[in-house]
């Protein structure tokens, strides 16, 4: 299995480029803890009613819009293309309702309806090794692979047979990181889904200490 990275694209380089923050006051649940350990292994979900700032930077609304937090929003005509596929991943969270929209370039067409859908953790376990991963401290839970802050990384590899199948998740040592399966890439390039960055896991990589060990 192929797997991909989702990313947000840059405001220029791309003509969809669509953001969101969640409004003042928004509801959210309990964080996650791991089951092992007791970490928090994710952020504060999203509750609805989702009430959102839309942000657009180019002249298009792109069907995938990125925020803060671990949802993203959907146009609702991905949220149908994806429901009708046989993919995994994207938690249904609710409707969401635009009270105020910031365009950087006067949009051909008015907003989509937007979906609210959260990502999943999988079992899958990002490999230290194979992904050439450095932390400021080591992983101490085995459950939740979770350690200090992560300082570089060169790729992404999954521990073999660790993935549990899901189309979009979260894998277990690498938060944060949105990762796809080749199915998403496929849905996304034959449905020419908007805003939707998809980098090779094997290509992907960051190094926030580029000055420093």
């Amino acid at each position: 299995m192929k797997f991909f990275v989702l990313q947000n694209p840059k405001a220029d380089e791309r003509t969809a480029v669509t953001d969101f923050l969640p409004v003042d006051g928004s509801r959210t649940g309990e964080a996650p803890r791991c089951s092992a350990c007791g970490r928090f292994i994710g952020m504060l979900p999203l509750l609805p009613p989702v009430r959102v700032e839309l942000e657009t930077w180019g002249t298009n609304f792109g069907d995938i819009a990125f925020g803060p937090s671990e949802e993203l929003l959907v146009s609702a005509r991905f949220w149908k293309l994806y429901q009708d596929s046989d993919l995994t991943g994207l938690i249904d969270v609710g409707s969401v309702e635009v009270v105020k929209l910031k365009s950087h370039q006067k949009p051909r067409k008015a907003a989509p309806r937007y979906h609210c859908c959260r990502v999943g953790l999988s079992k899958a376990a990002v490999d230290d090794a194979k992904s050439a991963l450095e932390r400021e401290e080591p992983a101490t839970c085995k459950e939740c692979r979770l350690g200090g802050i992560i300082k570089r990384i060169r790729r992404v590899v999954l521990e073999p047979s660790s993935w549990s199948g899901e189309d979009n998740f979260f894998s277990r040592g690498l938060p944060g990181t949105i990762l796809a399966s080749e199915k998403f890439e496929k849905f996304c390039r034959e449905n020419q889904i908007s805003n939707c960055l998809l980098i090779p896991a094997e290509e992907f990589s960051f190094d926030h200490y580029t000055r420093r060990t």
